[in-house]
């Protein structure tokens, strides 16, 4: 392993919120519900988005 990799630490972002449903936000609402995310939207265009979920 090169030494430049072990000393990237990965950059994870894990976001909680509360009484939010998954069309609130624009990146799999597209904007139905009025709301605009601007800032979550671009954490998924440049890192990842689940589209396939379950919570209970």
């Amino acid at each position: 392993m090169p030494s430049y990799a072990a000393d990237q630490k990965p950059n994870i972002l894990i976001i909680f919120p509360d009484d939010v449903g998954w069309q609130n936000i624009s990146t799999y609402g597209k904007g139905v519900m009025g709301y605009t995310t601007p800032n979550i939207d671009r954490i998924g265009r440049e890192g990842v988005v689940f589209t396939d979920h379950y919570a209970q």
